[in-house]
């Protein structure tokens, strides 16, 4: 099988070819760089030049113990990205964000188009950050799974674990309980019993639902319990364990096959600092 990615020259692609290596050689795959030429005229300049990027980008990069191919074609991007990505590829990397010449983070039309109209497994990783280091992984540096109350925790569980198997660190599953679900509980509790809740038991319950998760897939896992504004909660567990993954999925499929992010997947593409691995909605 092989680890597509999808690269251009733009700041930050580094981090793409960087997760991309890791990736390859935790799985022991091949690590395909695909860089698109759009423009008609002037084709073979923009080939040759498109083959010298990738060259140097290849040379920039610590590839002695991964395999790494380079490929160029001519088209549409997301139509041709398209067209390579097959029951072979494991794994599709793109660049999720980077920054306006006026600081906004913004995702980019074609990256927008691949999450939503490609169909397979995927990785964004921010190229507005040099935060997150990859390599030398260990226990302290676990995937993070991030999990509701749906069937859907189970994929996102259990793709984790291959994830993290693979990455040879320890799989985290977290469950957030929002501040609304929170008031909800606590007035509930008040009416029964005329007590309140304390947070640390609250964690407990939301821990609860990680667990249940884990015991659905039936892997080895740390359950984790958080309370208030997921995407929040989430990021600050995750530079508080020192994460290197995030692994969430799309809500659901619209009415023409389209996927659909939920808030929080979406936040965690738009701000996260960690790669965002997307488990395909079946």
């Amino acid at each position: 099988m092989v680890i597509l990615a999808a690269v251009k020259s733009q700041s930050g692609i580094e981090n793409v070819v960087s997760v991309g290596l890791e990736l390859a050689e935790a799985f022991n795959e091949e690590l395909k760089l695909t860089h698109i030429v759009e423009q008609e005229e002037g084709r073979d300049d923009a080939i040759k030049s498109a083959n010298s990027f990738l060259d140097d980008l290849c040379l920039g990069e610590q590839t002695e113990s991964a395999r790494i191919s380079t490929e160029v074609r001519v088209g549409d991007p997301v139509k041709e990205i398209e067209k390579v990505v097959d029951a072979d590829t494991r794994l599709l990397l793109i660049g999720s964000r980077h920054r306006s010449a006026v600081g906004k983070v913004v995702v980019g039309s074609v990256a927008r188009s691949i999450l939503f109209n490609i169909e397979c497994q995927k990785v964004t990783i921010p190229l507005d950050t040099d935060r997150f280091h990859l390599g030398n992984n260990g226990p302290s540096k676990p995937v993070l799974a991030c999990v509701d109350r749906s069937q859907r925790s189970r994929e996102v569980v259990r793709e984790g674990a291959i994830l993290a198997d693979a990455l040879g660190v320890d799989l985290h599953v977290a469950h957030v309980l929002s501040k609304g679900e929170f008031v909800d509980l606590e007035r509930e509790s008040y009416e029964n019993t005329g007590q309140t809740i304390e947070l640390d038991d609250m964690k407990r319950v939301a821990a609860t639902f990680a667990s249940e998760a884990i015991e659905d897939v039936g892997v080895e896992a740390q359950p984790v319990g958080l309370v208030g504004d997921p995407a929040h909660e989430l990021k600050s567990y995750a530079d508080e364990s020192g994460a290197s993954y995030f692994v969430v999925t799309s809500r659901r499929r619209s009415s023409v096959g389209k996927a659909i992010f939920g808030s929080v997947a979406q936040s965690l593409i738009l701000s996260a600092e960690l790669p965002v691995f997307l488990v395909k909605d079946e």
